[in-house]
């Protein structure tokens, strides 16, 4: 009977053995672990800094874009407008030359 109970006294030390193996492989693990979460969170404030900073320039940088796109719609419309006056004064001018022109002509034809 002895036996029986020095071998189940080996069986459980060898599983309290396997156990505290298998807990330090856990720890390792562990540490592991919590060390990709530090690089995680580090890049995340990196990029959380980023984001801020980029949100920063374009509050900055918005007026002008605006201010810009204001003079644009209003340098369009100044051409619009002056292309418009001289296509009727081309066409005034023109129909005036004609006028002229047959004068002229009939004039020196006349005499």
């Amino acid at each position: 009977m002895p036996s029986n109970i020095e071998r189940d006294l080996g069986q459980i030390f060898e599983k309290v053995e396997r156990a505290e193996e298998d807990r330090a492989l856990v720890r390792e693990d562990m540490k592991e672990v919590k060390r990709f979460l530090a690089e995680i969170t580090h890049s995340l404030t990196k990029v959380t800094a980023s984001v801020e900073d980029l949100q920063k320039d374009m509050n900055n940088v918005k007026p002008f874009v605006d201010k810009l796109s204001s003079g644009y719609v209003f340098l369009l419309g100044f051409i619009f407008a002056f292309t418009s006056i001289g296509t009727v004064v081309g066409v005034l001018f023109s129909s005036s030359f004609q006028k002229a022109f047959k004068a002229i002509t009939t004039f020196l034809g006349a005499t």
